[in-house]
């Protein structure tokens, strides 16, 4: 599959595939995804990185390309949240071991967070706001 939802396989059953109200909402979540996805990857996170191995046909080590791929699915999942139109992101993931390449960077997540304004919170974070707001 795409970053957009275009269905690639044929084993995928007709009803595990993606509705959407019509073709009108699917173009805003697509234009949603692709305009985050973009940013992630223009501060040099996400797919970023994995678009150079596949421009250079040079993937390394097995270990460094584990990594690539681990960044642009946290790249991709930050962009699908934005889409959807959800606020808070859980995640315990803070970019430590993947450093300023990770979208996960505290530098890069307050850049995200002022285009975006997505926040992501940690489990424990988002358990305490939710008991501050109950109060």
């Amino acid at each position: 599959m795409t970053n957009i939802g275009t269905v690639r396989s044929p084993e995928i059953p007709e009803d595990m595939l993606l509705t959407v109200e019509s073709t009108d909402a699917y173009w805003v979540y697509a234009e949603r995804l692709s305009n985050c996805s973009e940013f992630i990857k223009n501060l040099s996170c996400g797919y970023h990185d994995y678009e150079i191995i596949k421009q250079s046909r040079q993937p390394g080590s097995p270990r460094n390309l584990a990594r690539t791929v681990a960044e642009w699915v946290d790249g991709d999942a930050l962009s699908a949240h934005y889409a959807f139109n959800s606020d808070v992101f859980c995640t315990n993931d803070r970019g430590s071991s993947a450093g300023a390449s990770s979208i996960f960077h505290p530098n890069n997540l307050a850049k995200l967070k002022k285009q975006f304004s997505i926040v992501v919170l940690s489990p424990d974070e988002l358990s305490s706001a939710v008991i501050d707001e109950e109060r």
